[in-house]
């Protein structure tokens, strides 16, 4: 009977506990008048430029059911904690620079809450706290995001080799770049600066290998090795082994044969001795014609 009343008391216990952890907490219920985000701020990349760096600005969108007037307090992450950087502000949008002085990047959020409540300690108001932007301030090293790759060519026929490039976080052309040809030697030998790169293939050429050299315009008269750059990979530029040379045509065999020079040069003397004759032949008629006198008699 004993164990009976022990095991009933256990049981009864058992489904009164889990009555309670049923029961909603006041912690889980979302309280009237609190504002809800609809549009989290985003982030974005951005250079340091002369004039003091590119901005971005962070948008948040948020409302409150059944209508109120909110505040934002925009926070940066500094030395483990957030701390406040636009305070009591009733601007849904912060502009950041970026600066030298920045590290890699930086972590914001925005803490939304009814105006009502402004008074009140942050932790008693009623808030939501957006998701963190991430600004990140950009290398300022080129990127190649895309390139031509091997090709074979014919003889006689144009090859033409390109890179895709890009800054991430500047605006405008700030890049310069350099086509270099590798050697034999293992010596690289600057070709053209045009993008995309044009050359006539002849019938002599095997192959040749190029790379892309692409730095930032404001270090172009530093050492290529202290400028901020990339080098594409190599992109071989082969004659096509199947190419077979096409028969000449017989004005091609006589310009090309080894006699043409000479005949032509002398075609040229005799040209010259018939023209002379001619014009001293001439000369001399009209200055026999000249000399003669005609006389009447009436």
């Amino acid at each position: 009977m004993k164990h009976t009343k022990r095991l009933l008391a256990i049981v009864l216990a058992m489904l009164v506990l889990g009555s309670v952890v049923a029961v909603p907490t006041a912690a889980n219920e979302v309280v009237p008048g609190t504002p809800v985000i609809t549009h989290q701020p985003n982030g974005a990349t951005l250079g340091v430029l002369f004039d003091g760096g590119l901005t971005h600005t962070m948008r948040v969108t948020a409302q409150i059911p059944g209508g109120g007037t909110m505040r934002y307090i925009w926070q940066r992450w500094h030395e483990g904690t957030f701390v406040n950087a636009n305070v009591h502000s009733s601007f849904s949008d912060m502009i950041v620079s970026v600066s030298e002085s920045w590290e890699e990047y930086r972590r914001f959020r925005v803490i939304v809450y009814n105006a009502e409540d402004s008074a009140l300690p942050l932790e008693q108001r009623r808030h939501v706290i957006s998701e963190e932007a991430i600004v990140t301030r950009a290398s300022g090293i080129p990127e190649i995001i895309g390139q031509t790759g091997n090709i074979t060519v014919a003889p006689r026929e144009w090859a033409s080799i390109q890179v895709t490039i890009s800054l991430p976080g500047f605006h405008g052309n700030s890049l310069r770049m350099q086509w270099e040809e590798l050697l034999a030697d293992g010596q690289a030998q600057i070709v053209s600066n045009s993008n995309p790169f044009t050359f006539l293939v002849d019938e002599d050429m095997t192959q040749r290998t190029f790379r892309a050299v692409v730095y930032r315009d404001q270090d172009r008269n530093l050492p290529l090795e202290q400028r901020r750059h990339v080098i594409s990979e190599e992109i071989t530029v082969t004659r096509d082994p199947n190419w077979v040379a096409p028969r000449p045509t017989l004005r091609e065999r006589i310009t090309n044969s080894s006699w043409w020079p000479a005949f032509t040069r002398v075609l040229g003397i005799f040209a010259l001795v018939i023209i002379g004759g001619i014009l001293i032949i001439g000369a001399l008629f009209f200055g026999w014609t000249a000399d003669r006198r005609i006389t009447i008699t009436i």
